[in-house]
C-alpha cells in the first residue's frame, strides 16, 4: 500500500485503547523508574547513607536524564529487563554512583512502576465508568414506564418494567467499579526488597528507607518485599476481568434485545452487512462480548502466573507483562464502547407490553 495507512491495523481499532496502552509504553516505564530512583536517592540521604553532595549529583542526573530507547531496548533483550542498562547510563561518570540504585534490584524498580501504572489505570476506569453510569441514568429516563417481556433460561417469562433490566446493569456496574477501587488500593504497595527480597543491603535503615520512599511515591510500605507474592497484582487483574465480564453481560443483553426487534429495543446506528444492506448489526454489543470472553481467559493465565518460584521468578513475571496490559486495554475499551452503545439506545420495551 502506498497511501501511508497502517497495514497492521484493520481490526486493532475495535479492541485497542491508546490511553491505557501508553501507560505500558517505554516512556511511561522509564518515567516510573526515574521516580523510583529519585525516591530511593532521597531516602538514602535522609537516613545518612549518602551525603548532600552525592544526593545533589544523583538528583541532577535523574532530572536531566534523557533515555536512549534503542540502548534500553537492547539492554532489555540481553537482560530481560531494561533496568541494568538504565542504571549504567545514569551512573556513568558520576563521582558518587552509589547514590543511585544502591540496595535495590531491577524487580523493585519495575514492580513499583507497575503499581503506579495500575493506579493510573484505575483512575481511567473510574472516569469512564462514571461516564457510562451517567449514560445508563439517561437511558432510564428515556425508557419511562415502558414494559417488556423478561426471559429466564432463554425463554419468555413474565412482563417487567424495562427499567428493571437497565437498572440491573447500573447496579452491577457500580459494584464492579467499587471493587476496582478496592483492588487498586490493595495494590498500591512499594516494592523494595533488594537482591533476594530481605532488604539486607539497607541494614537497620531498611524500614526508614522504605517508609520515606513510600511517602515520596504516594504508596504504602507493606513492611516486606512481595517479589514472589503476587496476590495484589492478580486481584487487580481479577477485578478487571469481572468488570469486563459485566460489560459483556450488557453487550449480550443488547444483542439479544436487538434480535427480538424494535418493539424490544431500538438502536440508533449499527454495523452494515456486505450481503444484506438492510441489516444494522449491534457491533458494539458484540465487541463487548468478545472482550469479556478474552479477559475471562486471560485472568486464568494471570492466576497461573501467581506461582513465582523461590525468592524471585523470571518466567512467571514475564507472563504478567504480556497479559496484564491486554486485560487493562480490553476493559478500558469495553467501558468506552459500553457508554457509546448505551447512548445509542433510543428505546427499550413498549407502552403496552404483554402482561404474562
Amino acid at each position: 500500500m502506498t497511501d501511508g495507512s497502517n497495514e497492521e491495523a484493520l481490526y486493532t481499532g475495535l479492541f485497542a485503547d491508546d490511553e491505557i496502552a501508553s501507560l505500558f509504553g517505554a516512556r511511561a516505564q522509564v518515567r516510573t523508574a526515574v521516580a523510583f530512583e529519585t525516591a530511593l536517592t532521597a531516602a538514602l540521604h535522609a537516613t545518612g547513607r549518602i551525603g548532600a553532595d552525592a544526593k545533589a549529583e544523583a538528583l541532577a542526573r535523574l532530572s536531566e536524564y534523557t533515555p536512549d530507547f534503542a540502548a534500553l531496548e537492547q539492554g532489555g533483550l540481553h537482560d530481560v529487563v531494561f533496568v541494568p542498562a538504565f542504571v549504567r547510563a545514569l551512573r556513568e561518570g558520576m563521582a558518587a554512583p552509589e547514590a543511585i540504585h544502591t540496595g535495590a534490584t531491577s524487580q523493585d524498580v519495575i514492580d513499583t512502576g507497575l503499581v503506579i501504572i495500575l493506579i493510573s489505570i484505575n483512575e481511567i476506569v473510574q472516569r469512564r465508568g462514571h461516564h457510562m453510569l451517567k449514560a445508563l441514568e439517561a437511558l432510564v429516563d428515556r425508557i419511562g414506564t415502558a414494559r417488556m417481556m423478561a426471559h429466564t433460561r432463554m425463554q419468555p417469562a413474565i412482563a417487567i418494567d424495562a427499567r428493571h433490566r437497565v437498572g440491573s446493569w447500573a447496579t452491577m456496574s457500580e459494584e464492579m467499579l467499587a471493587s476496582m477501587n478496592v483492588a487498586a488500593n490493595d495494590a498500591a504497595l512499594l516494592q523494595l526488597g533488594g537482591a533476594v527480597g530481605d532488604r539486607a543491603a539497607f541494614g537497620d535503615d531498611a524500614s526508614a528507607i522504605a517508609a520515606h520512599m513510600a511517602d515520596e511515591l504516594g504508596l504504602r510500605d507493606p513492611g516486606r518485599a512481595w517479589h514472589t507474592d503476587r496476590q495484589t497484582v492478580v486481584r487487580f487483574a481479577s477485578a478487571l476481568a469481572v468488570l469486563s465480564g459485566g460489560l459483556g453481560k450488557i453487550g449480550q443483553d443488547v444483542a439479544l434485545m436487538a434480535q427480538a426487534g424494535p418493539e424490544v429495543l431500538r438502536l440508533d446506528g449499527g454495523g452494515g452487512s456486505s450481503a444484506m444492506p438492510h441489516k444494522k448489526n449491534p457491533v458494539k454489543a458484540e465487541v463487548l462480548v468478545a472482550l469479556a470472553r478474552v479477559t475471562a481467559g486471560q485472568v486464568g493465565t494471570m492466576t497461573g502466573a501467581i506461582v513465582h518460584e523461590q525468592e524471585r521468578s523470571g518466567a512467571a513475571w514475564m507472563v504478567e507483562w504480556m497479559v496484564l496490559p491486554q486485560m487493562a486495554q480490553a476493559t478500558g475499551r469495553g467501558l468506552t464502547l459500553a457508554a457509546e452503545l448505551i447512548g445509542q439506545i433510543e428505546a427499550v420495551g413498549q407502552a403496552d407490553a404483554p402482561s404474562t
